[in-house]
């Protein structure tokens, strides 16, 4: 299965070791899903890793790569050709919901569920990353 993770999950899983955003990028690499990037949603990432205040401080920049290398060795890069703007209530969630329609994903992973409702008219469900391991049946 295909997903998209939001880059909130992986701001949560550097923030918080026991939560279910770090069991997901901790549980890569699985048999039970593949994310599914775009050259944006990777360069948002590398820019949330790296911007001050977002992450704590006491997280270590080998870890910050660490998790960011992990999510790269086992995603699925996705080129996107066709643009979806003007979807979300939120502009800057169009290039998330850009490499889900792109990439064919089943869900978007992300805390932020209201604003990618209107993926749902796309086949794509949004879910938070609790629900995506109930719904996967748990980790390894």
């Amino acid at each position: 299965m295909f997903v998209v993770l939001d880059t909130n999950v992986i701001v949560s899983a550097l923030c918080s070791p026991l939560g279910a955003s770090f069991a997901l990028i901790h549980g890569l690499p699985t048999p039970k899903f593949t994310p599914v990037l775009s050259t944006t949603l990777l360069a948002e990432y590398q820019d949330l890793l790296q911007r001050q205040g977002v992450i704590p401080p006491s997280v270590s920049q080998m870890t910050r790569d660490t998790i960011r290398d992990l999510i790269l060795a086992h995603a699925r890069l996705q080129r996107i050709h066709y643009r979806w703007r003007l979807q979300l209530p939120d502009p800057g969630d169009a290039h998330v919901l850009e490499v889900a329609i792109a990439g064919q994903v089943d869900y978007i992973v992300t805390h932020n569920i209201k604003d990618f409702g209107p993926a749902k008219s796309f086949g794509i469900t949004a879910i938070t990353p609790g629900q995506f391991i109930k719904l996967i049946g748990g980790l390894p």
